[in-house]
């Protein structure tokens, strides 16, 4: 699976190295951002909270605002002399009251029911504010307050309704359309039988700001005296111009008390989720502070956008719902993270691998989740800006607060769990397995953590179920295909909804649903909405010569075409003309053929003074002089439009007709305003969407470290929105400015969950193929271990293969090419076979041939991304003698270096071979760089092991030409009692990969190059990995013999054409890399570049390079961590040197810093055994005695301990070293296998212990 991660991976080790610092100073990452948060909540004494519903819902571009405009330059309105509410040019001031008759009286126009509503209108008229003023100080209208036609024709006396014999819509000149409901007219006539609700309405000055204060007090005590109306009659309804935003207030109230306990119920849940029955791994506070996190970004981004001016609104108090949701969400990965990880790691480790694999996670989706945002936040409605720009900044400081105020408190936390102690009570408890004779109780609430459980992963009871049970079932075939098929059922059911969506927001979708508001509106509709719709303003906003009927052709053109629209009314009733009513003037008075002064004259002196046309006044603009008129206004009665559909159908057809005038036509209602975003709703929402999916798309290709996966992250949001858009139809919900919220959510939130999933997918260790599910089922699982073997083999399961298969503590993989045979098999052995490894994702397997012996990079790939942290390689013939006991795997082990800087230097000399030299040493410093001269150091244990093998060990083709005949097998024994060999910074030594243990730092040098043979791959590789592992203060050591190797038969003449390179590059090899310096700060740049170099020194070919760069690629992907780089390496000296023998028979110790020993006059045969020794171990006793100057018996006993080491059982020079140390040391001891014979101890008066008991003094020491 090919990965673009050229992003994701350097951004994923940054996290890692963040990871760690928070975990090492977690509190300045607890206390800044409280601080912040602190800061920042200041900011909320300036929030300024908008509450206009004409602002925060409509488009800022939408044209109504634009025809507002145009009208207000020529129309103007005094709203407390001349006010004609349909004339009005916005939605304000208003009172409006529905009355509905009670127990089942479906005639609002009984007398009864005409009497108390007409009381009530007394009463609301006679109403007092505070002040003690009532309507008719507050009111607007002409000539006196505002009236409502019904009354006015019933001159306020229910009884005259009985005689009124009313017409509907039009009674003479008053028009009831509007104040009636449900009206049953008398067979096909115009006469009223009933009307089912009256409506009244009452309209305060609201002009400017200052009346709008003032009537808002009237405004305020009318809402307070409907809501304690209370009538037997009467079902009451009523709503004002102030009801939308004052609900919505009281909703951002209701929000906030509900918040506190949607809140306290996501926290008891987060405890909930975050606890489990182990008291150390079971974190409950780690819940609640998820809470807190998600708080704290709440606090941040409410206090700094209301500190730098940015306006509040109340649709914003639902943004703490959606970040508490993402904050639980990013902590729950963290947690799930955290699980994923061993607790037998430190807490920086730990630390480091969470935010390797959550931050990584969670900085993708909150990415996303910020887009989706910042494109809401370009929208045109003010609303959807101002709640995406809050919510977007909150989601950016609820990240950074999770990856460091979280963070800090995960890693305070994991410090309790790393110390083993309880969750609650924070003290250290007993692993379950260790408190078996602990009583119940402590049993049962107070143990927690394992020592023995090696893997030492937490896993959590749900994560559980969706791995084993959940997952599983989902992927068996019958599984996708109901999937699928419900998938296209749901998919094609959205579709449907897409194409009938109904669209742009009403105004009753604004208040609650259990308010007066909503009941208002409801009513409305029921009774009014539904044949009687807006008065429609037409201006025509150019100066035109109206006297000339000749030209107004162009004006009667247009009001044909309106008429002609399916909208509006042609019944001359519903439409106000002045131009025709002044026509009818001028005929009734035969007033004909005017000119331009007698038209203008007659309109101003005589037409317009008349009762019944004054209101004309409000429609007509003259010029100043008053000799032309520059604007006019025609009003035009619509029919009822009972959806957001019909209301843009309306809106868009009378402006079509406005625009295909040949006149400057502006057609204008208030409702417009609102209307305006159904016209741009879907147009802002797809480009929303268009937007977010392409931004969605290229994070994803960014973050996503594979381009498939992100292209289904993409569709899988555009799914979802399909989904949300479609499924709106069948649940009654428009697409408004609120549900193009929701939608952004649904952008962002679609993005969380596929993310998260897409990205694990990526990244996560490559599934197991079938091939080895079912072989493991045949097997079991895995052993629970990290120690693993890897062998390759091209036979049936041999003796030694068998013998490390018993090895319990050990997993055993088995790796194949094409020589081995297809049908291997052995109980307890993984066998990875090539069917098996074309299955796997690495990068390395195009790089590999089939019949390689360097197929067993896949096998340590497999072995790492299956939890190995150490891995033992060998080969099908050699056989462990100790059961890999002797290979450390403690942090610190005692060992000996070469006392002088050497180039090389050959291990087997050391171990008693001197004559032998392993494969690959170069051939022209055999025999060089021999001594018996070394340093005892404490030193890290060496990352690299390579084990002595007895027998038959790796030497190369000449020696065993040279040594051997052709039917006679080598029988090499080394010294079993040598301590391990260290090798310092610049010296090498080849070492194979046949009896070789590798430490988890040291995975990386794993890999065997393919261009060069079978026989010079591991050799190549091991000076390739020595010079990179000086990079990071680690080293290699040779380990005593621990092994036995019965060859397999090869030819040595084909060995030898194999190792033809050995011989003739070796050397130059090892010079090229005493030489080479890495100029990378990191080690991964640092092994691509040695592996390129090597390919221009012509050491291997550019294949080999290419093998490199994948190999690295692979360990990235599969989770592996390379170490630090550091600048040299770092040992503890152990205060004594160690001179051995040639033959290694026994080892003295030396104090380093002793003085110059005088040697005195001694017994004959005690000087002649003296001599005898040193000569023979190289120390020349005369020479040593002649440089002496002050020749005395014995100088004062040195006051340091001399200790001495036999590595076998030789004692008889026992008496030798007396003679040479006796005197000179506060105390001489002797250390060795087993005890001397008892004369010794007695003729000597020796101090001796066995290695048995030095052990018990020196904990951790080679074994």
């Amino acid at each position: 699976m090919m990965k673009t991660d050229c992003i994701e991976k350097p951004l994923a080790g940054l996290l890692c190295r963040l990871g760690k610092i928070v975990a090492r100073y977690p509190w300045p990452f607890i206390v800044i951002p409280v601080i912040i948060s602190g800061g920042c909540g200041v900011g909320l004494l300036r929030l300024k909270n908008v509450v206009d519903t004409e602002y925060l819902y409509t488009p800022d571009d939408g044209p109504a605002k634009e025809e507002r405009a145009i009208l207000r330059r020529y129309f103007t309105m005094d709203w407390s002399t001349n006010f004609q509410a349909t004339r009005s040019l916005t939605l304000d001031g208003y009172a409006r009251v529905i009355f509905i008759p009670k127990d089942g009286n479906k005639n609002a126009l009984s007398t009864e029911i005409v009497q108390e509503i007409i009381d009530i209108d007394a009463k609301i008229r006679a109403l007092k504010t505070t002040d003690g003023k009532t309507y008719d100080y507050y009111c607007a209208g002409s000539n006196g307050c505002y009236t409502n036609n019904i009354l006015e024709i019933l001159n306020y006396t229910a009884s005259n309704i009985n005689n009124a014999n009313l017409t509907f819509p039009m009674f003479h000149q008053r028009f009831l359309g509007t104040e009636l409901g449900g009206v049953k007219l008398q067979g096909d006539g115009e006469l009223v039988e009933s009307a089912e609700a009256i409506r009244l309405q009452y309209y305060v000055r609201y002009e400017n700001a200052s009346n709008m204060a003032v009537s808002d007090v009237w405004l305020e005590a009318f809402k307070s005296s409907m809501l304690s109306i209370d009538t037997d009659k009467l079902n009451v309804h009523f709503l004002t111009s102030k009801s939308l935003t004052e609900e919505l207030q009281t909703a951002t109230t209701g929000i906030i008390s509900k918040f506190s306990i949607t809140y306290t119920i996501l926290c008891v849940f987060s405890i909930l989720s975050c606890f489990m029955f182990d008291w150390v791994r079971s974190k409950p506070w780690l819940g609640f502070i998820g809470a807190i996190t998600a708080c704290l970004a709440i606090l941040t981004s409410l206090g700094l956008l209301c500190a730098v001016g940015v306006e509040f609104t109340s649709i914003v108090a639902t943004m703490p719902f959606l970040i508490i949701g993402i904050g639980l969400d990013d902590m729950f990965i963290q947690i799930s993270a955290w699980r994923q990880t061993s607790y037998h790691k430190t807490v920086e480790e730990r630390m480091g691998l969470t935010f390797k694999d959550a931050a990584m996670s969670i900085t993708l989706t909150s990415l996303t989740n910020t887009l989706a945002f910042c494109i809401g936040a370009i929208t045109s409605f003010p609303s959807v800006r101002i709640f995406c720009l809050f919510t977007g900044v909150a989601v950016i400081f609820c990240y950074i607060y999770q990856i460091t105020f979280f963070g800090g408190c995960m890693s305070l936390i994991g410090r309790r769990e790393h110390t083993n102690r309880h969750c609650y009570a924070c003290i250290e408890v007993l692993p379950k397995e260790e408190a078996g004779n602990k009583p119940l109780m402590y049993r049962v609430w107070c143990t927690g953590g394992s020592k023995t459980d090696k893997k030492g992963i937490t896993v959590h009871s749900g994560t559980e179920f969706f791995k084993t049970y959940f997952g599983p079932v989902l992927m068996k075939p019958i599984s996708k295909v109901l999937v699928i098929l419900i998938f296209l059922g749901y998919l094609g059911v959205a579709i449907w909804g897409v194409f009938n969506l109904k669209e742009g927001l009403e105004l009753k979708n604004l208040a609650p649903d259990n308010s007066y508001a909503a009941s208002f509106y409801q009513h409305e509709d029921t009774y009014f909405n539904s044949i009687y719709g807006l008065r429609l303003q037409v201006a025509i906003t150019q100066p035109l010569d109206y006297w000339n009927i000749s030209s107004l052709g162009q004006l009667d053109t247009l009001i044909d075409d309106l008429k002609q629209s399916k909208w509006l009314f042609t019944n001359e009733t519903l439409i106000e003309n002045w131009i025709s009513d002044f026509s009818n003037y001028l005929e009734i008075t035969r007033q004909t053929n005017l000119n331009s002064t007698q038209f203008i004259d007659t309109l101003k002196g005589q037409f317009l003074e008349i009762p019944g046309y004054e209101r004309y006044k409000l429609d007509i603009v003259f010029s100043d002089d008053g000799s032309a008129i520059l604007a006019s206004r025609i009003l035009i009665q619509s029919r009822g439009q009972q959806n957001a559909n019909q209301q843009r159908e309306f809106m868009k057809e009378v402006r079509d007709i406005a625009k295909s005038s040949e006149l400057k036509v502006t057609v204008f209602h208030p409702a417009f305003i609102f209307f305006d975003q159904y016209s741009v709703i879907l147009v802002n929402t797809l480009q929303n969407i268009g937007v977010a999916v392409g931004v969605m798309l290229f994070v994803a290709l960014l973050l996503v470290p594979h381009p498939l996966c992100a292209i289904w992250v993409t569709l899988s949001v555009c799914s979802i929105s399909t989904g949300v858009i479609g499924y709106m139809t069948h649940w009654d919900v428009n697409l408004d400015s609120i549900s193009m919220i929701n939608i952004i959510l649904c952008i962002g939130f679609s993005v969380d969950y596929s993310a998260h999933i897409a990205y694990h997918f990526v990244i996560s260790e490559a599934d197991i193929p079938k091939g080895i599910n079912a072989h493991l089922a045949s097997i079991g699982p895995l052993k629970n271990t990290d120690k693993w073997i890897i062998v390759t083999t091209i036979s049936s399961p041999t003796e030694d293969i068998k013998s490390l298969a018993k090895l319990t503590e050990w997993q055993l993989l088995v790796v194949a090419d094409t020589k081995t045979p297809k049908d291997w098999h052995f109980d307890g052995v993984l066998f990875l076979s090539l069917d098996a490894q074309r299955s796997l994702r690495y990068k390395v397997l195009e790089h590999i041939p089939y019949s390689s012996y360097s197929r067993k990079n896949i096998g340590y790939l497999f072995a790492i991304q299956h939890g190995a942290k150490i891995i033992y390689e060998t080969d099908d013939d050699n056989h462990p003698t100790n059961g890999l006991k002797s290979f450390v795997t403690t942090d610190k082990m005692y060992g000996v270096v070469p006392s002088t800087n050497t180039t090389l230097f050959n291990p087997y000399a050391y171990y008693g071979q001197p004559t032998t030299w392993p494969r690959g040493y170069p051939l022209e410093y055999i025999g060089d760089n021999i001594t018996s001269e070394y340093n005892a150091v404490h030193w890290n244990t060496a990352l690299i092991q390579q084990g002595a093998v007895h027998g038959d060990p790796d030497v190369d083709a000449i020696y065993r030409l040279t040594r051997k005949s052709s039917s006679e097998i080598l029988k090499i024994t080394y010294d079993e009692y040598m301590p391990p060999l260290f090798y310092p910074k610049g010296t090498f030594v080849p070492w194979n990969s046949q009896n070789t243990l590798f430490h988890y730092g040291a995975f990386w040098g794993l890999i065997l190059p393919v261009t060069v043979t079978s026989r010079v791959t591991d050799i190549w590789r091991s000076y390739f990995t020595q010079t990179l592992l000086w990079l990071i203060d680690g080293h290699l050591s040779y380990m005593p013999p621990n092994c036995y190797q019965f060859r397999n038969y090869h030819s040595y003449i084909d060995d030898a054409k194999q190792e033809d390179k050995l011989y003739y590059q070796a050397g130059e090899f090892v010079k090229f890399l005493s030489s080479w310096k890495c100029k990378a700060n990191s080690l991964p740049l640092c092994i691509q570049l040695l592996a390129d170099t090597m390919v221009h020194k012509g050491f291997w070919d550019i294949a080999d390079a290419k093998l490199v760069r994948a190999w690295l690629q692979d360990l990235l992907s599969i989770g592996y961590e390379f170490p630090i780089m550091r600048s040299e390496q770092r040992m503890e000296p152990v205060d004594f040197s160690i001179t051995l023998q040639s033959d290694n028979r026994f080892a003295v110790s030396i104090p380093s810093n002793s003085k110059q020993i005088y040697i005195g006059q001694k017994k004959s045969k005690i000087r002649k055994l003296y001599h005898n020794t040193c000569n023979r171990y190289k120390y020349t006793g005369r020479s040593h005695e002649s440089n002496q100057t002050n020749k005395q018996e014995l100088i004062q006993p040195n006051p340091i301990l001399l200790l001495i080491i036999f590595n076998t059982p030789h004692y008889e020079t026992i008496p030798y070293i007396e003679a040479l140390y006796d005197g000179h040391f506060v105390k001489t001891i002797y250390c060795g296998p087993e005890k001397p014979n008892q004369k010794i101890l007695e003729e000597w008066e020796i101090n001796f212990i066995t290695y048995e008991q030095a052990r018990d003094y020196f904990p951790g020491s080679y074994n």
